[in-house]
């Protein structure tokens, strides 16, 4: 008896990985955030808005359940395209670096969960 491999995707890829995001090719159900200090998951269910502004200092707000989650660094409209499309998998802090970001470089500075 032979063992039949499964086909596979033709057009699916590994996850994209950055040090500071991990964006699923597939949906996904479950929103992870990586503090220094703890790890915190929400279900995507719990997501109720998300707002990005770039006035001053660039800023991603996210509403979850009862708790607000803001998000601060460069690059992060691709963090917004990623929530749009419920791909976003895992949000890091980004490590630091003697180097400055280029402007289109996605960079998370510092993520901030507070009760609403």
């Amino acid at each position: 008896m032979s063992i039949k491999r499964r086909e596979t995707d033709a057009g699916a890829t590994a996850p994209k990985t950055t040090s500071c995001a991990v964006v699923s090719v597939n949906p996904i159900t479950v929103l992870r955030f990586e503090l220094a200090e703890r790890t915190v998951c929400c279900p995507l269910s719990g997501l109720s808005r998300w707002e990005w502004s770039n006035i001053g200092e660039e800023k991603l707000v996210i509403d979850v359940a009862k708790d607000r989650v803001t998000v601060t660094g460069r690059g992060l409209a691709a963090v917004l395209d990623a929530l749009d499309a419920g791909r976003l998998q895992v949000l890091r802090e980004s490590p630091p670096t003697r180097t400055p970001p280029q402007d289109d470089q996605l960079r998370i500075d510092g993520i901030k969960i507070e009760s609403k």
